[in-house]
């Protein structure tokens, strides 16, 4: 009996040492990783909505899709015809250009052998494919197609420093570039850099940047955001105040510099909202007049009361920025949802914008009501769509601070106002559709005639 206690006692203390040395191992990798950590999976409940719009199409940036087999292609091979590219531009003019090229080449590597180890602790996931070839490659790559893209739409740009004019153009010769020459491979690479499950750490791109850029165009920055193609992705510019705003200390990737962007500088108060807006149209028959807004921050949204005689004749007018939609806006939004719901620290401020759109859009006739004010503008096809697109935003998506929360509740404590009320109640009911006003003018008229003969016959 003793050794058989003695048999369970060290089973049970066997045991203990490696619980113990789980937890400790566990609690160790969260404590070194999760810190660093801002390059996701995007959660099943999201992708399972719309996988397309989180898997990239033709390019792999970084570990999470380099063994998928679909994209395992030509696009390899231009990934180092472009790095090759921006290497021989940095060594341009330089004695022995072979030797300089194979020198920057080399520290490229020995840099990024450096910064493998911090490169990992940005994913959350284990990442073993992830080594300096990869990083190499994929910066270089990125480098270079944001420097074309840079030189394409800003040929004659100075530099800060020395206002001088940027003498490197592309090839003199024309040579065929297999992304830029066609605009099916160039629009799908830029919203592959997009994805949030295609991204590599910044700071990796910012080393190889002053190592290969000579001289450097712009802030790395600056290039990024021409470069990831925002404007021609979601059909809106940013925001301009932004623009000359200051820098964030630090910026995860690409993705972050495009959010960052869209963030409002005095952002509204985020406040935990449940009460349902009215929808565009509901607001269109309470006499809500909706107005394009001219500034180019998508979150300057105005809800304003203009009633002159307030009790009897009440006029709203609410203000929203004009809305692009492309059919790649979708993919564009869902990733910078994606990215706010899964990394700590980082504002929802889209999530919050998708909401506002998701409470005003809820049919086809909310989108022709805002199409009419220039508010959206619809280059999906079919009303139906735009309205889906809102519709299935925020599906599986978490929302606790909300930031248009005083603008929501001054909408519906005017829906709720007697007069409106009976307003939008009579235009839906009898005005909303041609025989509903065909139907209605004839009951005007029978009432009319009624009333006419009653007087007719009582004066009589």
């Amino acid at each position: 009996m003793s050794q058989q206690n003695d048999y369970c006692k060290q089973a049970v203390q066997s045991l203990t040492t490696t619980i113990d040395r789980k937890i400790s191992e566990g609690a160790q990798k969260i404590n070194e990783s999760f810190p660093s950590a801002c390059i996701y999976r995007v959660p099943e409940k999201l992708r399972k909505l719309k996988e397309s719009a989180y898997t990239p199409d033709i390019v792999s940036i970084g570990p999470l899709h380099s063994k998928d087999e679909h994209l395992k292609s030509l696009m390899q091979d231009i990934k180092m015809s472009y790095v090759n590219s921006l290497l021989c531009r940095t060594v341009d003019g330089s004695e022995g250009s072979e030797v300089a090229k194979f020198a920057v080449l080399e520290e490229c590597v020995e840099e990024m052998k450096l910064s493998v180890k911090d490169a990992k602790k940005c994913y959350t996931e284990e990442v073993d494919n992830l080594n300096e070839e990869m990083l190499v490659v994929d910066s270089c790559f990125i480098l270079e197609l944001l420097y074309r893209y840079y030189l394409l739409t800003h040929p004659k740009e100075k530099t800060n420093e020395e206002s001088n004019e940027i003498t490197q153009e592309m090839p003199k010769e024309k040579i065929i570039d297999p992304v830029f020459d066609s605009n099916l491979m160039s629009i799908t690479v830029q919203q592959d850099l997009l994805l949030l499950e295609n991204q590599l750490p910044f700071f990796a791109l910012e080393k190889l940047f002053h190592i290969t850029a000579n001289p450097p165009p712009v802030t790395l920055q600056n290039c990024c955001l021409p470069g990831a193609c925002v404007l021609s992705l979601s059909g809106n510019r940013m925001n301009s105040e932004n623009e000359g705003g200051a820098t964030p200390k630090k910026y995860y990737h690409i993705l972050h510099i495009v959010h960052d962007h869209y963030f409002p500088l005095d952002p509204p108060k985020g406040e935990y909202h449940r009460e349902l807006m009215p929808s565009a149209s509901y607001l269109d028959y309470a006499r809500v007049k909706f107005v394009a807004g001219t500034g180019k921050d998508l979150f300057k949204v105005k809800f304003t009361d203009q009633s002159c005689l307030e009790r009897c004749f009440p006029r709203a007018r609410f203000e929203i920025p004009t809305l692009s939609l492309y059919d790649s806006t979708e993919l564009f939004l869902r990733n910078l949802i994606a990215f706010e719901q899964c990394c700590p620290g980082v504002s929802c401020c889209v999530t919050s914008y998708a909401f506002l759109m998701d409470m005003l859009v809820r049919s086809a006739k909310d989108v022709e009501v805002l199409q009419m004010a220039g508010i959206i503008q619809n280059y999906m096809g079919a009303d139906q769509d735009a309205s889906n697109l809102f519709n299935k935003l925020c599906k599986e998506v978490v929302l606790e601070k909300f930031f248009f929360v005083e603008t929501c509740n001054q909408a519906i404590k005017y829906s709720k106002r007697y007069w409106p009320a009976t307003v939008a109640h009579v235009r839906r009911k009898y005005l909303a559709t041609r025989w509903a006003f065909i139907a209605f003018c004839v009951a005007i008229i029978a009432f009319d005639m009624s009333i006419t003969q009653f007087v007719h016959n009582f004066f009589k």
